[in-house]
């Protein structure tokens, strides 16, 4: 997880599916300075943890 959080600081997005909410992520994410965004889908959550921006802005491409 430390690699992809890495990662996810040098621009690219991670996209985590979980079975249940992972709420003490959500800390470790926010202290990484990164942005997440949660959506359910079914029975899963899946999670987009990156850059603010890139969070955003692929959230708004796929809105279109």
């Amino acid at each position: 997880m430390t690699s992809a959080l890495k990662e996810a600081r040098e621009g690219k997005l991670l996209l985590m599916i979980h079975r249940r909410e992972p709420f003490p992520l959500y800390e470790i994410i926010k202290a990484q300075n990164l942005h997440y965004h949660t959506h359910k889908a079914g029975e899963r959550f899946h999670i987009l943890i990156g850059q603010k921006e890139a969070v955003e802005s692929y959230l708004a491409a796929k809105e279109d």
